[in-house]
């Protein structure tokens, strides 16, 4: 290792340093720091990749920050470690075995560096949606839940040239292909051309806060495979700018991108082939979901409107008498069931409630739990995943089998793991136990 120090010059070694004091100390930080903190900080810590040490929460903001500028970065991999993300991987030259899960999409976003699919899109957000498919890949010892990735915080990563990303050992993104309409509905159509009913179903998943798009495409890579999703997997990725530090330039970017998912949500329910959709969104997405859903379906025809089964919101960051008051009504009117699940356990969304001084919808059960129809609301404090407990609906195996079951059309009464409660306002929820 001496021989490894002394041919890094004093720059790099400082940059290499100081980023390990830094994530060693913000994963030192206590719950009650963070609740200090809490005043002035924003919400919803989200689906970000592993190794984004803030993962889920966020800077603490006074005043909506500018969009991040680009930096010219340092050169090959170890440039890449430096910067503390992982060296993309040059899926010809990457060994078997693996597997390869393909994904669709749709997003607002504007292209960035179309050499490289980590980065291939960017932050930025433009009134043109655009469509296509990513190939992502499964390591055959992937598990449930789990998104692998390089550590950060191992001393494998800094010292020992363990950063850069292996489709063998890692969920990857392989490549990124965007597609002209035609294009893309044909390979939407083909992928559920089969007979079996069960091909022919389709969800559409809406990422949160902080997640740039490879995140977005991993993540609905490892649930479409822990799932065994026999239909075509797709996510809607709006111009997050991955960046912690961006809560408000993100929420406003969230509620501008309504248009191109309305756009997005009607040209899959009439053109793709698909018999099935679910809409799944997560934090900050449900936001933009919860309001476009409505919409498409005014804007559908009855055999369009027949697709739309289910929309479940994953540990929505929405002010709760928004929620109750003006998305509730919206989505009654269309009578397409609404499943929300909610955690008192959720940290991010308690300094989001700090932050914007309102409490979130997706905090605790018994803000939704009002009796409404149509609504169903699931208590999901118990349920594990990260140290934000925000990203339980992707990474909790029992989540998935949540997701499974409402694919299948079962009721919360006809799944057993359920446990039927009243809330003090006379409405039912249910409480989901952890395994």
């Amino acid at each position: 290792m001496t021989n490894l120090l002394m041919k890094l010059n004093a720059t790099t070694l400082l940059r290499i340093l100081g980023g390990a004091s830094a994530l060693a100390f913000l994963a030192s930080c206590s719950t009650a720091t963070v609740q200090r903190q809490a005043a002035a900080a924003p919400e919803s810590a989200l689906e970000s990749a592993p190794g984004n040490l803030m993962n889920e929460l966020v800077v603490p903001l006074t005043k909506a920050l500018p969009p991040p500028v680009a930096m010219a970065p340092e050169p090959g991999a170890a440039g890449a470690a430096l910067r503390g993300a992982a060296a993309p991987v040059d899926p010809k030259t990457a060994e078997a075995p693996f597997l390869t899960q393909r994904v669709f999409y749709g997003t607002n976003r504007t292209v960035g560096n179309r050499s490289d699919p980590n980065s291939y899109y960017s932050g930025s957000g433009s009134d043109k949606l655009e469509v296509g498919y990513c190939d992502v890949s499964i390591p055959l010892e992937h598990q449930a839940g789990k998104i692998e990735a390089p550590d950060p915080l191992s001393w494998q990563y800094w010292f020992a040239g363990d950063f850069r990303e292996d489709p063998k050992r890692h969920v990857v993104l392989l490549g990124v292909k965007p597609q002209e309409k035609e294009v893309f509905l044909r390979d939407l159509r083909a992928k559920m051309r089969d007979g079996n009913p069960l091909r022919r179903r389709c969800f559409v998943f809406v990422h949160g806060f902080n997640v740039p798009f490879r995140n977005a495409a991993r993540r609905t890579a490892q649930m479409a495979h822990d799932l065994g999703f026999p239909g075509a997997p797709v996510f809607f990725s709006w111009p997050s700018q991955g960046g912690e530090a961006y809560y408000l330039v993100d929420s406003e970017n969230n509620v501008r991108s309504r248009p191109e998912l309305v756009n997005f949500l009607e040209l899959i329910a009439r053109d793709s082939g698909t018999q099935e959709i679910y809409l799944l969104a997560h934090s900050m997405g449900t936001r933009v979901a919860s309001q476009a859903f409505p919409e498409a379906y005014d804007k559908l025809g009855p055999l369009a409107r027949g697709k739309l089964k289910s929309v479940i919101l994953a540990a929505p960051d929405i002010d709760a008498d928004v929620f109750n008051q003006e998305i509730v009504p919206k989505m009654q009117k269309t009578g397409i069931p609404l499943t929300l699940y909610a955690s008192r356990a959720d940290k991010a969304l308690q300094i989001s409630r700090q932050f914007n001084g309102k409490p979130r919808i997706g905090q605790d059960p018994i803000l939704a739990a009002k009796g409404l129809k149509g609504v169903e609301v699931i208590d999901a404090s118990a349920v594990k995943s990260d140290f934000t407990e925000h990203n339980y609906f992707g990474s909790s195996p029992i989540l998935l089998r949540e997701f499974q079951a409402i694919f299948d059309g079962k009721r919360p009464e006809q799944r057993s793991w359920l446990q039927l409660q009243t809330a003090p306002s006379g409405g039912n929820y249910w409480i989901l136990s952890s395994p």
